[in-house]
């Protein structure tokens, strides 16, 4: 099967699981296998290892938004740093402008 995504295909070719024989007995199922899913049992399997838990996705874990992710992030911006600040002067707006209390010299 061809995954959806750069990062899982990298990963070799993905085999899907057979869909549940019927019911299952867990303590906590959770809906999506995901970024939030797997986080959310994974720290829920930390805090009480003897809890039943159980992930369930409609395809496979990693096959939505969170498996197209590439979870690349940067502090660089593709433009010069002066022209970076000159963008932020211009869109930040003192806090006075947008309605807060200013606070007067007497009262510093």
């Amino acid at each position: 099967m061809h995954s959806p995504s750069f990062w899982l295909d990298s990963l070799g070719p993905v085999q899907k699981r057979p869909p549940l024989p019927g019911d299952l007995a867990a303590d906590v199922a959770v809906a999506g296998g995901g970024y939030t899913g797997l986080w959310t049992a994974y720290y829920l399997a930390k805090a009480d290892p003897g809890r039943r838990i159980v992930v369930l996705d409609a395809e496979y874990c990693g096959f939505g938004a969170s498996g197209r992710d590439g979870g690349w992030a940067s502090g660089l911006f593709p433009v010069p740093e002066a022209r970076l600040a000159s963008t932020a002067r211009r869109c930040i707006r003192p806090s006075w402008s947008v309605g807060w209390p200013r606070r007067s010299s007497a009262s510093a």
